[in-house]
Order: C-alpha cells, then structure tokens, then sequence
C-alpha cells in the first residue's frame, strides 16, 4: 500500500470513529466551583433542601431588626430558655409561638425538642423586631407579664426555633403575635397540620 492509500485510510477510519459522537460546547457544562462532598457544587442535589429552605420543609423567616447573642444555660420548657449576656442572666420568652403547658399532651416532646435544638452551653442568637430590646437589661415593653424577654431564638446555624417547634406540631402560632414573622409561622404551621404532626394528630 502506498502512501497516499495509507493517508485516505487514515482519514476514513477517522470519521467513522467521530461519527455519533455528541459535540459538547462549554455552555452544556455545569458551572464551575469547589467540590462539595464528592459532588460538583454547580450540581443540584436532590437529597437536600435549596439553601432558602429548612431541612424540615419550609422557608426559614426573615432576619430580625436586631439581634443579642447569648449562651444557653437551660431549657424551661418548647417555648421559654434561660440564657447569659454581657454577664446577666435572661429568662426568654420565644416570641410567636405557644407550645403546650405541663400536664397537656406534647408538653415533653416540646420541652424535649426545644432541648435539642438548643443545648445546654450552646450559643443562641436573641432576635427583635424592636431594635431597643436587643439588650441584656432589655426595657419592659420588651418583656412580659412574667418580666421574660421576648425574643425569636436561632441556634448557631441560624435556625429559628419557633419555625422548627411549628413545623413539627409542636406549637401553635400565639393568639396575639403582631410579629414580622408571623407569615412565615402561619406557613409552618399550615404544613404541620396537613401532615397530621404532633398537636395535630387526628
């Protein structure tokens, strides 16, 4: 075989090799970025939530006016903690929700989830929507009868307890919340009662 045999040989066996072969462009590619746990950061994971988004379902509520950070000394029971700052003891009252009192079903479950959610020694951050109560000596119209702060409190990856204690059915939304998150709780706890959690257990 001679030279120009060899190079039309070389050419046809080529294009028989290309052909069916899908030509990829850099706009079909996923955006570039850091490895997350093995997975390109570029990629969607159906395994978890969008970043807007709680890992127990639903939207996590807008940042506060102004905010406290405190050191957990107890849980009390799914709606009041005792916490320290700047040297002083609070006792808070979690604003917006109500979940149940002693002796009434899920009272434990509530106590209990609010313990894990927020441990003893943990960092918690206090959230206000009046800018004066962000405060250790907070002023009385941030308190209530019972002189507890009230306040929205977030675990040290930001995530509200209310929502959390709504989500699970295990609060309600309290009767007179006139807070800037009550549309995000009224959603929370709308999901609650659709998937029959908790209170809502039919």
């Amino acid at each position: 075989m001679d030279a120009t045999s060899r190079s039309a040989l070389v050419v046809i066996l080529l294009a028989v090799g290309l052909i069916g072969c899908e030509v990829v462009t850099p706009s079909d590619l996923p955006p570039s970025g850091p490895s997350v746990d093995g997975a390109d950061a570029g990629m969607p994971d159906a395994g978890l939530p969008d970043s807007g988004t709680a890992l127990d379902g639903g939207a996590e509520p807008p940042p506060p006016a102004a905010t406290l950070e405190a050191v957990v000394d107890f849980v009390v029971d799914g709606d009041t903690l005792q916490a320290s700052a700047s040297g002083q003891t609070i006792r808070i009252r979690v604003w917006g929700i109500n979940t149940p009192e002693v002796g009434q079903p899920f009272h434990g479950e509530a106590t209990q989830a609010a313990g894990d959610f927020l441990p003893r020694g943990s960092k918690v951050t206090l959230g206000f929507d009046d800018a004066a109560c962000a405060i250790a000596n907070a002023p009385n119209r941030c308190r209530d009868a019972y002189d507890r702060v009230l306040a929205y409190a977030a675990n040290p990856a930001g995530r509200d307890l209310g929502a959390h204690q709504l989500r699970n059915g295990l609060a309600r939304i309290y009767s007179r919340c006139e807070c800037s998150r009550l549309s995000t709780y009224t959603a929370a706890e709308a999901l609650a009662r659709t998937q029959n959690l908790g209170i809502w257990k039919r």
